[in-house]
């Protein structure tokens, strides 16, 4: 299990059983599972530059992309947002 706090009011957990999913909860979900798949992720993450920006809304994310799951999907990219290449690259020194 994963910690994730900051965009979440409490502890957030974020499980992996392999496969194509993870699995979600928070304390307030009242131990409510969710299940987000890869393809998900993926549709965000490829929009995360523009979302980032303002180009995109997370209107844009959930009706025009069709992701069901982006209030938990965008707080675990904004978490992780160091690690991803775009975050890698910001935070190197620059020449």
């Amino acid at each position: 299990m994963e910690p994730v706090q900051g965009y979440f009011d409490s502890e957030f957990a974020m499980l992996y059983h392999g496969g194509n999913a993870i699995t979600c909860e928070t304390a307030t979900t009242d131990n409510v599972r969710t299940s987000i798949t890869t393809a998900e992720f993926r549709k965000v993450y490829e929009a995360w530059s523009d979302y980032r920006a303002g180009r995109v809304g997370r209107s844009y994310i959930v009706h025009d992309l069709g992701v069901q799951n982006a209030s938990w999907i965008i707080p675990i990219l904004r978490e992780y947002e160091a690690l991803t290449s775009e975050g890698v690259e910001s935070a190197l020194p620059r020449a």
